[in-house]
């Protein structure tokens, strides 16, 4: 995040350096929070699940990434569909996904991001898509492989992965082509 912002900035010049610089600070409280939740996350065999919501967590994410992709000229589409029920799991872990996700869609993507929400009697989906050629997974990589990375990308895809299994939740690349699509599901709190 601090990495695309500052490359972001670097490319896209503002004159208003208290705005950069309030801005960084905001990423470097953000990261101060990424690494406590991952160090939390690592102390524990999993991260400890309960029912939150999962409008507040979009609003969140919405807020810190809508900047970011305008920034680089890039718009970012919310679609969260009817009132997204409770669901099981840990905000910190999802947010975390949703970064990873986030971050590979503007530094690998192209045009207009768009993260939906779709509902099932047992899950929900949150699902990110941009407007790029996709990527090529490499069928020869084993998921989960330690030397390697999972799906023959950087080291985001297998961290939002096993942050979503630590609670019982999936990454799924639904569209690895044009207009690529990966789905982080969640399980619906039964409340």
């Amino acid at each position: 995040d601090l990495r695309a912002s500052i490359e972001t900035e670097l490319a896209f010049p503002r004159s208003d350096r208290t705005a950069v610089l309030t801005d960084a600070l905001v990423d470097l409280d953000r990261l101060e929070r990424t690494i406590t939740e991952i160090l939390s996350l690592s102390r524990s065999a999993a991260a400890t699940t309960s029912s939150f919501s999962l409008p507040i967590v979009m609003r969140e994410t919405e807020s810190v990434w809508r900047d970011r992709l305008r920034a680089a000229g890039r718009a970012l589409s919310m679609e969260l569909g009817a009132e997204a029920p409770p669901v099981l799991g840990n905000a910190g872990s999802l947010r975390q996904a949703l970064d990873v996700l986030l971050d590979n869609a503007l530094a690998h993507g192209q045009g207009r991001v768009t993260v939906s929400v779709s509902v099932t009697a047992d899950s929900v989906t949150v699902a990110v898509s941009d407007e790029g050629t996709g990527f090529i997974e490499d069928p020869t990589e084993e998921r989960g492989s330690a030397t390697r990375s999972p799906l023959g990308h950087g080291l985001g895809l297998p961290l939002a992965q096993r942050l979503l299994e630590s609670i019982s939740g999936r990454l799924v690349i639904r569209r690895s082509g044009p207009r690529p699509e990966i789905a982080l599901v969640l399980q619906r709190a039964h409340v």
